[in-house]
């Protein structure tokens, strides 16, 4: 999903949430609200995506480089 909306929505902000029950969360700051209509974008965004075999890397890194990092952003 964050791929999808990175994609359709350029410059939008991550913030990763603390572990739920369920899993974990993500905030997406964007720069504007979400519409209806967005939704249905977002979700064929992902159906795109899903298709293409797209790859998907975990990186991991010291705290203070993660900083660098995402000033970068």
């Amino acid at each position: 999903m964050a791929q999808a909306i990175g994609e359709l929505f350029p410059g939008v902000k991550y913030a990763v949430g603390p572990p739920i029950r369920d899993g974990f969360y993500y905030d997406i700051e964007f720069h504007e609200p979400l519409k209806e209509e967005d939704l249905a974008r977002i979700e064929d965004k992902m159906r795109e995506n899903a298709g293409c075999d797209l790859p998907i890397v975990r990186e991991a890194m010291e705290r203070s480089d993660a900083r660098a990092f995402e000033a970068k952003l």
